[in-house]
């Protein structure tokens, strides 16, 4: 009897100890996926970036689809009042609005409307989204073109035929609740009209516009004037259109090598980074937003060795506020603290994993004097075709209101995080 007790003693035991064991591994199971509050805790502290705090969660990611990748873009009205989550691939663009609360406001694809609005059909035009950009302070605009296929040119390229569309530019203004902005789209179709008219007329306007590409978007209601950019290694271009429907355009090439594509900040000066490996400093070239881009400040930032020991020395992508203040991410190396890793998508063959930590960002001032450590972001990678490469860190992944508080987004499997850093002290 006593060795029967002792039996089903014993098997009790195990039985508890197994359903413990089982308990622990539950836990530990999710603990692991608590990533933002236990693994961004560590990491922040030993790299000494400030504490942020999540805003809010969205069911929005990133995904794979049958139209291929979807990639998150973060915009941030200026007051602070809206974020717009851009989800872009080359066919489609919703748009989902939220307040600083979290809650919905909208919801919207931007490629369906511009259809809609300026027509798309095989016979007469084709339209496309070419950008987006804030327009006031809460509104979002997109610039759309439309192709004319009625006005075709056909060009030999290396003894081979192409055929190319004239096409007009036009453009939508949405509020937080995804509706048009009449009034805002009609003011600004009405500034490109003589633009549009000299693309299909003037064959030298519309050869020099072909050369450009189409990169950022600057819409500046003080002064009435429209700025789209194209940056590449060598230099850079600029057309700005006036309210009267006039517009210049000034095409740069730089005249030293760069390391990185040039950026434009929001006042719409162009800064080009020459990384000198040797001092490990970073020289940068400001062309101010003047008529014709002929004013070029210097600043140099020293990489400091406090920052050596965290960092590679690669400028990954840089932004820049309203008081001239440089936030670059850096990718970290390895670091000593256990990285997380976990799987966003899959598509076919491909595994688009996240992990933590990809890159610190850093804040300098005016004059390239450091100001400290500010955020730790992601990496994004596809570990099959491109384990080495970023997949979205040049996409608008963090950003800054006009108090200089920093936000970005941070990845889940099944949701996109928003997160916020407050804006640093000693910042002037």
């Amino acid at each position: 009897m006593r060795r029967h007790k002792m039996g089903l003693w014993l098997k009790s035991t195990k039985t508890i100890m197994r359903i413990m064991s089982i308990a622990l591994l539950v836990s530990f199971w999710l603990s692991s996926l608590a990533q933002p509050e236990r693994v961004q805790l560590d990491i922040q502290k030993h790299f000494g970036v400030p504490q942020p705090r999540m805003l809010f969660s969205t069911d929005q990611r990133i995904y794979f689809g049958e139209i291929g990748l979807m990639l998150a873009r973060l915009f941030l009205s200026q007051n602070g009042k809206y974020f717009y989550i851009s989800l872009y691939n080359t066919c489609n663009i919703p748009i989902f609005c939220y307040n600083n609360n979290g809650q919905l406001m909208s919801s919207f694809d931007v490629s369906k409307k511009a259809k809609s609005v300026y027509g798309d059909n095989d016979e007469d035009s084709h339209v496309w989204v070419v950008l987006e950009s804030l327009f006031d302070d809460d509104k979002l605009c997109v610039l759309v073109k439309q192709e004319h296929k009625k006005e075709r040119k056909v060009k030999i390229v290396d003894d081979r035929l192409f055929t190319e569309y004239k096409y007009s530019l036009k453009f939508l203004v949405f509020t937080p609740y995804g509706k048009v902005d009449e009034k805002s789209t009609n003011k600004l179709n009405r500034m490109v009209e003589k633009l549009n008219n000299d693309i299909i007329n003037n064959e030298q306007i519309y050869e020099q516009l072909s050369r450009l590409g189409l990169d950022r978007m600057i819409i500046n209601n003080k002064n009435n004037t429209i700025d789209l950019f194209s940056v590449y290694l060598g230099g850079f271009s600029n057309l700005r259109i006036f309210q009267d429907g006039t517009y210049s355009i000034t095409e740069k090439a730089f005249e030293f090598e760069v390391n990185q594509r040039p950026i434009v900040d929001p006042q719409g000066n162009i800064i080009a980074f020459i990384h000198e490996k040797q001092t490990n400093e970073i020289m940068i070239k400001i062309f101010i937003h003047d008529r014709e881009y002929k004013h070029i400040d210097e600043i140099k930032i020293k990489i400091e060795k406090t920052m050596t020991r965290h960092i590679l020395p690669v400028i990954a992508a840089v932004t820049v506020d309203a008081r001239g203040h440089f936030f670059i991410a850096f990718p970290i190396k390895e670091s000593p603290l256990p990285a997380s890793e976990w799987q966003i998508a899959t598509w076919e063959d491909a595994n688009l994993v996240v992990k933590y930590p990809g890159y610190i960002v850093y804040e300098f001032d005016p004059s390239g004097q450091l100001i400290g450590p500010r955020a730790i972001l992601q990496t994004i990678q596809d570990l099959k075709h491109h384990a080495s490469e970023d997949y979205d860190i040049n996409k608008t992944r963090f950003i800054l209101d006009n108090q200089w508080n920093l936000y970005y987004l941070y990845y889940q499997p099944d949701s996109t995080q928003i997160w916020m850093v407050p804006s640093s002290r000693n910042a002037k």
